[in-house]
């Protein structure tokens, strides 16, 4: 059973429309790692200026807090670059099944 060549169009331009746009999502979801792993930076030098003044059961929180944001921005970025990569993919594939009669 051959599928129509009109519907075979229509899905090609389907997939690579939304690949199109999960590689802008992935794009957005790198950026905002980054982002966070900015903000882990500004937390690291935060946690240095309050060692002097706070208790060190506090300073083991703040140690957490700032796992859990280094978490969540290699998470977001490597994410990010894994939908980026798998969508291109996606395209590729999808673009290159061959017309049939």
């Amino acid at each position: 059973m051959s599928i129509p060549v009109e519907q075979l169009e229509r899905e090609k331009t389907r997939a690579i429309i939304i690949a199109g746009m999960e590689i802008l999502l992935g794009a957005i979801m790198f950026y905002v790692g980054i982002q966070v792993l900015s903000i882990s930076e500004a937390w690291r030098f935060a946690m240095y200026e309050m060692r002097q003044y706070a208790s060190e059961e506090t300073m083991q929180i703040y140690g957490t807090a700032l796992g859990i944001i280094l978490a969540i921005g290699f998470f977001t970025l490597f994410h990010g670059v894994k939908r980026i990569f798998d969508n291109l993919l996606n395209a590729w594939v999808k673009s290159a099944i061959p017309k049939t009669s």
